[in-house]
């Protein structure tokens, strides 16, 4: 009864994101399970506005990325008036000078933040990478619709060129971690893509932003062959400190982009970088 009550309490956080019945609908659909399922037993959740159709499997992990996705907004950009006026100034030079900005998803998970960038960024392209091979099976299912635009990639985001392995932290599919691959560590051996890599992939593209959420290893992403930092006009990442207590895992982060004039914000878990040299008020 008291998990109940405490979903229930939700409920003014969905009606500032939807339209009432549609909150509502969402609210049950997420909280409760209540939601269509497919073949598979995926929860089906409509998007009206947004014309999705969003799959999630029945854990706790699905229903709060979902929360913090669309509910909660963790990605919003217009909560920084002026940052959010600039960026999308740029955004839209790009778009109108025939150039194709490019959005770096680092640590997709099932895609949610994916599908909001490519709502708030219409002519972006996105590639989007998660490590874990059940986030990825699900990934590939929510982002089908837009396999023009999202270019889902297997593997992990890394300074080098290496295998790693995922590594369970007990913190169910959302907290999976990578570390360089060690015979027998792992059940899962995915291979590692620096940034340069990714956007190589689309090399006629304008970097955009880049996202991070990697459970702990931009400790090392940012600590070698950090070239492409320079070329983003926004970088978006979690502050995972608190998960890796005394390790100063965000030590290398600040040390790189500290390089470059960047203003810093923060909103929730995320910080937001804006460098000066890319985008201006």
């Amino acid at each position: 009864m008291r998990g109940n009550l405490w979903r229930l309490l939700k409920l003014p956080n969905y009606l500032r994101a939807f339209a009432p019945r549609e909150a509502l609908t969402l609210l049950l659909g997420n909280e409760f399970s209540k939601a269509p399922r497919d073949a598979e037993g995926l929860l089906r959740l409509h998007l009206s506005r947004q014309g999705l159709i969003i799959k999630l499997r029945d854990i706790p992990s699905d229903r709060s990325i979902f929360w913090q996705c669309f509910v909660m907004r963790q990605y919003e950009i217009t909560c920084f008036k002026e940052h959010h006026a600039a960026l999308m100034r740029h955004y839209s030079n790009l778009v109108q000078t025939g150039k194709t900005p490019l959005i770096v998803d680092c640590g997709g998970n099932i895609g949610l933040s994916a599908l909001w960038f490519c709502g708030v960024f219409p002519q972006a392209k996105i590639i989007v990478v998660e490590p874990d091979g059940d986030n990825y099976r699900v990934l590939k299912q929510n982002v089908a619709i837009f396999e023009d635009r999202i270019i889902p990639v297997r593997g992990g985001v890394w300074p080098r060129h290496e295998s790693l392995d995922l590594v369970d932290r007990r913190r169910g599919t959302a907290g999976a971690m990578v570390i360089p691959a060690e015979s027998g560590k792992s059940t899962q051996t995915v291979p590692g893509y620096t940034v340069s890599d990714l956007l190589s992939m689309l090399p006629a593209a304008e970097p955009l932003l880049v996202k991070i959420d990697i459970e702990g290893s931009q400790q090392a992403l940012f600590s070698e062959n950090t070239q492409w930092v320079e070329r983003f006009p926004c970088i978006i990442m979690e502050l995972e400190d608190w998960l890796f207590p005394w390790r100063g895992t965000s030590t290398s982060f600040f040390a790189c982009t500290s390089r470059f004039a960047m203003d810093y914000l923060i909103s929730g878990e995320n910080i937001f970088c804006f460098n000066h040299d890319l985008i201006r008020a």
